[in-house]
């Protein structure tokens, strides 16, 4: 009886960690799974005949190793969860780009390759922009991007 309600035990625990990986729960699930395989490994390590030292050992071995790993995957969950976007409209805040028409008040810019609608942002007091010149993207509107002046210090960037 042992045997089997371990080998449940293991494979429940395999499968709750595999939800882990996909679900990321901030570890709820992962911390359940590894429970659910330190007592099945103990238990088939009692069930095979050994004694309960053994297991006591065999488990928290397996308890040591599988919370490690849960910690570290934890982490790296939570730093993915803060990074900023790497795609889409939110990544070209930042970016610098260059002026095609002058947005006077709606113009067009270059950036990352791409012919952007643009508009200038309202604090920005450096004169007026001509084509050629840098700018930096402060916001994005729908297929807008509102743009200031780069300084000398953002352009070599």
């Amino acid at each position: 009886m042992n045997l089997f309600l371990g080998a449940v035990l293991v494979a429940m625990g395999l499968v709750l960690l595999g939800a882990e990986l996909h679900l990321s729960t901030a570890g709820a699930l992962g911390v359940v799974g590894v429970a659910a395989l330190v007592i099945g490994a103990a238990l088939i390590v009692v069930g095979t005949g050994h004694g309960v030292v053994l297991a006591v050992l065999i488990a928290a071995g397996v308890a040591i190793l599988l919370l490690a790993a849960l910690a570290v995957m934890s982490r790296e969950v939570r730093r993915g969860w803060r990074a900023p976007p790497h795609t889409g409209p939110d990544a070209l805040v930042g970016r610098v780009g260059v002026v095609a028409t002058p947005p006077d008040p709606v113009g067009q810019v270059i950036l990352e390759g791409a012919r952007w609608r643009a508009r200038r942002v309202r604090t920005d007091d450096g004169g007026p922009l001509h084509a050629g010149d840098a700018v930096i993207v402060s916001a994005v509107a729908d297929l807008t991007v509102w743009v200031r002046r780069a300084a000398e210090m953002e352009v070599s960037r």
